[in-house]
C-alpha cells in the first residue's frame, strides 16, 4: 500500500497570504535560487493553478514578499519610534527602536534582503526596493533626531546621515552576533550602543581649574 501524505492542516488566511507565508520560509532557508511554485504548492498547501492566479512568477512573488516586509518593518519602527505618553525623550524613544531594530532581526526579516542578494544583483526593481527599505527606517529615525535638535536635546546635525549611521551599526551587531555567531542581543548591547551613539568615545573633558592627575598633599 502507498503512504500517502497527510494534508496540511486547514489556515485561515486568504490564500495570497498563505503563497507569500511559504515564500518567506523558502526565502529564508535556500534563497531565490529555491524558491519554486512546486515547492511554494507544497509548503502553502494550495494547487499551482491558485498561486498563478495571484502571481505570474516567482520573480512577482519575490517582490510582494519583499513589499510587506517593508512596511511591517515601518509600521513597527515608527511605533517605537513615538513620543508614547508625549513625555519620552530622545533617549528613550532611540533605545526603543534600537530594541525593536533587534527584535525585528531576530525574528529574521531582514535575513529575507539577505537571501535576495544573489536576484538584487541582477533586478533593477529588486535593488530599489531595497534601497527603499532602507529609507522607510531611515525616516522616523531621522524625525527623532530632527526633533530633539528642535528641543534642544542635541547639538545640530545631519538627522539622515545620523540615522544612517545609528542603522549601519545596528546591521553590524546583526551581521556579528545573529548570523555570525548564531547569538541573541541583548540589552547590554542595546544599552551601549545607545552610550555610543549619544556620548561617543571620548573622554569628558575635566572641569575647569581642575587636573585629572591632581594628588591631594
Amino acid at each position: 500500500m502507498t503512504d500517502v501524505e497527510a494534508p496540511l492542516p486547514f489556515n485561515p488566511l486568504p490564500s495570497k497570504e498563505l503563497v507569500l507565508e511559504a515564500a518567506q520560509r523558502l526565502l529564508l532557508q535556500y534563497g531565490y535560487a529555491g524558491l519554486s511554485m512546486r515547492e511554494l504548492a507544497k509548503q502553502s498547501g494550495l494547487a499551482k493553478g491558485t498561486i498563478y492566479h495571484h502571481f505570474p512568477d516567482k520573480r512577482a512573488i519575490l517582490l510582494s514578499v519583499l513589499e510587506r516586509d517593508i512596511a511591517i518593518a515601518r509600521q513597527h519602527i515608527e511605533a517605537a519610534a513615538a513620543t508614547g505618553n508625549g513625555k519620552d525623550g530622545c533617549a528613550a524613544r532611540l533605545r526603543r527602536v534600537i530594541a525593536t531594530f533587534f527584535q525585528l532581526q531576530q525574528e529574521r526579516r531582514l535575513l529575507i534582503l539577505l537571501a535576495l542578494r544573489d536576484a538584487a544583483g541582477r533586478d533593477p526593481q529588486v535593488c530599489a526596493l531595497l534601497r527603499r527599505y532602507r529609507q522607510e527606517l531611515v525616516q522616523p529615525i531621522a524625525a527623532i533626531f530632527d526633533e530633539a535638535i528642535a528641543a534642544g536635546e542635541l547639538r545640530p546635525v545631519n538627522v539622515e546621515m545620523t540615522a544612517m549611521s545609528l542603522l549601519g551599526m545596528l546591521q553590524g551587531f546583526v551581521a556579528q552576533h545573529m548570523l555570525l555567531e548564531g547569538a541573541g542581543i541583548g540589552d547590554d548591547v542595546i544599552d551601549h550602543t545607545l552610550d555610543l551613539l549619544l556620548h561617543g568615545v571620548l573622554r569628558p573633558p575635566s572641569p575647569a581649574g581642575s587636573t585629572s592627575n591632581t594628588q591631594s598633599g
